[in-house]
């Protein structure tokens, strides 16, 4: 029996040299890697020596240096950046004004065009009234005279019979020349122009 409880004290102590064994190799381990991971494989409780010192000193003051400049740099580019929008900004209210004056003079535009087509309506009904009195041979030399434009709009606002009197009373070229203008008058109406 005594024999059984030394032999039992022997393994309990064995396990628990094993034990302590296990958890010293655990801690010197685990203490190594973190001292790697943080601090790296050098000793920082020896000194590292003048020049190595002078070195990270110059590095550091050159990284303060460029960080330095960055800033000023971004400094710039923000008054740069508000300039250009205080620029855009008043870009944006002279479009608007501009459009404005754009838009009134179209509307100023089509008013007096529409004016000047009434006005040129009733000329052309009067001509085209003057022409109908006139004879054959006053209405060919009245043709050869006038220019395209106003033959053109001539026809177009005579009735169908006076319109082909005119037509006829023209030499062919010009004649020709008329009915092309017209037709392209009447295609641009068409198609909303």
């Amino acid at each position: 029996m005594k024999y059984q409880v030394i032999h039992s004290q022997n393994g309990n102590v064995k396990a628990v040299l094993g034990i302590l064994i296990f958890s010293a190799v655990s801690f010197v381990i685990t203490f190594a890697t973190v001292w790697l991971a943080l601090i790296g494989p050098e000793n920082p409780f020896v000194e590292k020596g003048p020049q190595r010192t002078r070195a990270e000193l110059a590095r550091a003051d050159s990284l303060r240096v460029v960080e330095n400049a960055i800033r000023q740099q971004i400094k710039v580019l923000e008054k740069r950046k508000n300039r250009l929008n205080k620029s855009a900004d008043s870009l944006t209210a002279r479009i608007a004004q501009h459009t404005k004056s754009v838009q009134s003079l179209r509307d100023e535009l089509t008013r007096l065009a529409g004016q000047v087509g009434k006005q040129k309506k009733e000329r052309m009904k009067k001509l085209s009234g003057i022409v109908s009195g006139l004879s054959d041979s006053n209405l060919k030399r009245i043709t050869e005279d006038l220019d395209v434009q106003t033959l053109v709009s001539l026809v177009m606002n005579s009735s169908g019979k006076r319109a082909k009197t005119i037509m006829n009373a023209m030499n062919p070229k010009r004649a020709a020349i008329v009915a092309r203008e017209m037709s392209r008058i009447k295609g641009l109406k068409t198609n909303g122009g």
